[in-house]
């Protein structure tokens, strides 16, 4: 019989931490749009820095970083508000929208 509640007790434990995991999970989904909102007195909306306001939507900067994503990436770095450093071949250019892409198209060069 406590063999049998060993069992009970580790299942209730394992879907007890599969439920938390879950939670967390759709947490760190739901963050990084909306939670960048700054509710001026005014009634007016403005974004934290990195976001940009789109259809009043604070939207994420994507190959570019700053205030209303007013600068493009640096060089060498690429996607959400520049985050992300490119590791490109030789071959290879640095996209500041999506990173590492072919240099070349039907045999000519893009630069």
């Amino acid at each position: 019989m406590n063999m049998e509640k060993d069992v009970i007790n580790r299942h209730q434990i394992h879907l007890y931490l599969c439920l938390v995991v879950i939670f967390a999970f759709t947490i760190v989904i739901s963050r990084g749009q909306q939670d960048c909102v700054i509710e001026m007195s005014t009634n007016s909306t403005r974004c934290c820095t990195g976001f940009r306001l789109i259809n009043r939507t604070c939207t994420e900067c994507i190959g570019y970083f700053g205030e209303n994503c007013s600068a493009p990436c640096p060089p060498g770095f690429y996607g959400p508000r520049c985050k992300t450093r490119c590791n490109c071949s030789v071959k290879d250019i640095c996209n500041q929208f999506v990173g590492c892409i072919s240099n070349y198209t039907c045999g000519k060069s893009l630069i």
